[in-house]
């Protein structure tokens, strides 16, 4: 009846879907009334979605060019949801162009479905929207944004980078744009502008909360904690429902050390989310961490659950199987992840390790050479290959790859040190002392580099600075020691082996006891210290043979 109207009677045409666009109007502003400020939650009510799509079908009945800008703002919003909603928006503008004749709807309903269609119909869609001269530019500053969150989503930052600094310009007074800046900067690891970006969204909208997560996660990559715990507790005021800052203050709590608040943020992460699996993923990983292992698992069960691809939570659950003793079940996992995402790095990294540790050498390497295959930059992998490589007496293959690794990362202490071990192993002493330098100078509070540094002089005749660098030594590992954790267990394993480097049995004896009990891994790890002690310092072997001893004592009684 409407249509025959059009021909018979446009005014009241016109009139009809005016009032009809009006009450559509009124039951959408009805349900934000219920639904809040955030149009994210808008768009996801499907009863909010419908008000507004038909609002949208009659204003461009009533007024066919004039309604078109607005409806490609509203097309954009669509893609932001869901492709399906792109859909539909289509359908609705092109129907409209039928019911209307309008040859300009007809044919962007068209376009927009064909769009719909493509390999990536977000981006198809968006960019043909840019093309028109229909979008003013606060529209014109949407679609940019929209369009940023969505290569940053397939992993093209530079693209959004690009997309961003257009909505800007566009809209230098509207805070999305900045925050989608500033998202963006994070991302690209420019914390600093990230900041800058997001602080600018806040200023423009205090109430802008993916503005203050962003800023807060930003402010926990440069550490500077506390406030990112700010900027957290304001996003989750504003919002109680952000699973995402909640599962990033957790992060910034474990960072800090606190735990058990980390936990706590996790679990409310996942009772805002229940499938939320990142924050499980995340949750499973410090259980791992706290040697919770079942509890781990449990979470990398449930994480898989959720999302039968998650790659890395089989990656981890693997891990965690290792670490139980639990090896088949462990590579069974591996071997799933990377069924998943065949040139998974990490995951052949990951595996190599645990075939490392079951004495499956051959094996071991191999994954290390696709590690390194997959991702020819991975300086762990390749350390880790020349490590194995050391320990197998394969010297020169091992300063292949550590001199690969010091070639991509000059600056790392650890590939420094284990080069600097091979070359004492090989008798070239100028070298490895050249390599110890260098660790010193990237972090002279390390009691290992400099008690490596004062071996490699002592072996290289330079009986006094050795003793230098073996007090700088003592020095620090007794700060370590009396700090307790993790790291005072190791600040021990170090005062083992410089006391015997010391040639001071006496109080190897002493420090012996003092590793009593600290599990067979790191009793084998220190029984390996001392072994390539040892050799680069054959002196030192009464000692090192005694303590060997000793510490294989504590294994046997356990």
């Amino acid at each position: 009846m409407l249509r025959l109207q059009r021909t018979r009677s446009p005014a009241r045409w016109q009139q009809a879907h005016t009032g009809l666009a009006e009450l559509f109007r009124r039951l959408r502003s009805a349900a934000e009334a219920e639904l809040g400020t955030d149009p994210d939650d808008h768009w996801a009510d499907a009863a909010w979605r419908e008000h507004r799509l038909n609002e949208t079908y009659h204003r461009l009945c009533a007024h066919p060019r004039t309604a078109l800008p607005d409806a490609l703002r509203e097309s954009a919003c669509a893609v932001d949801h869901d492709v399906a909603t792109l859909r539909r928006w289509a359908q609705t503008i092109g129907r409209a162009g039928l019911d209307t004749d309008s040859a300009a709807l007809t044919s962007w309903g068209h376009r927009l479905e064909a769009a719909a269609e493509q390999e990536r119909p977000a981006s198809a869609a968006l960019t043909l929207i840019l093309g028109a001269p229909e979008p003013d530019a606060d529209g014109r500053a949407l679609v940019h944004t929209i369009r940023a969150a969505e290569r940053r989503g397939a992993g093209d930052e530079e693209g959004a980078l690009a997309d961003c600094e257009a909505a800007v310009a566009l809209a230098p007074d509207t805070a999305r744009p900045h925050a989608g800046l500033g998202e963006t900067y994070r991302l690209l690891g420019r914390h600093e502008e990230a900041v800058a970006a997001c602080t600018r969204a806040v200023e423009i909208d205090p109430l802008y909360v993916l503005a203050y997560g962003s800023r807060g996660d930003a402010y926990r990559s440069l550490g500077r904690h506390d406030e990112a715990l700010a900027d957290f507790l304001r996003a989750v005021e504003i919002d109680p429902r952000y699973a995402w800052a909640y599962g990033s203050r957790a992060q910034v709590y474990e960072a800090m050390g606190r735990q058990e608040d980390a936990l706590a943020d996790y679990d409310r992460a996942t009772e805002v989310d229940p499938r939320y699996e990142w924050a499980i993923g995340s949750r499973a990983q410090l259980f791992e961490r706290l040697g919770r292992y079942e509890e781990a698992l449990a979470d990398y069960d449930r994480a898989v659950e959720i999302d039968p691809q998650y790659a890395w939570a089989y990656a981890s659950r693997a891990r965690t199987y290792g670490a139980m003793g639990r090896h088949e079940e462990a590579l069974a996992d591996y071997a799933r992840a990377i069924g998943i995402v065949p040139g998974y790095a990490w995951a052949y990294g990951s595996r190599a390790q645990l075939f490392e540790r079951m004495g499956r050498y051959e094996e071991a390497l191999a994954d290390y050479g696709r590690a390194v295959e997959a991702h020819p930059g991975y300086v762990w992998a390749a350390t880790s290959r020349g490590e194995l490589y050391e320990r197998l007496g394969r010297y020169g293959e091992a300063l292949a790859d550590l001199d690969r690794a010091v070639g991509l990362d000059p600056s790392s202490e650890w590939t420094l040190c284990a080069r600097a071990r091979v070359y004492l192993r090989l008798g070239r002493h100028e070298e490895a002392v050249a390599d110890c330098v260098r660790t010193v100078e990237i972090d002279a509070e390390d009691g290992w580099n400099q008690m490596l540094y004062a071996v490699a002089l002592r072996v290289a005749g330079d009986g006094q600075g050795a003793e230098g660098r073996f007090g700088r030594a003592l020095r620090s590992f007794t700060a370590l020691d009396e700090g307790g954790g993790e790291k005072a267990v190791d600040a021990r394993q170090g005062l083992l082996v410089l006391a015997c480097a010391r040639l001071d049995t006496d109080a190897a004896a002493t420090r012996c006891e003092a590793l009593r009990g600290i599990g067979e891994e790191l009793i084998e790890e220190t029984v390996e210290d001392l072994l390539f002690l040892r050799e680069a310092f054959p002196e030192a072997g009464p000692g090192v043979g005694a303590a060997v001893r000793r510490l294989r004592s504590f294994q046997s009684t356990r």
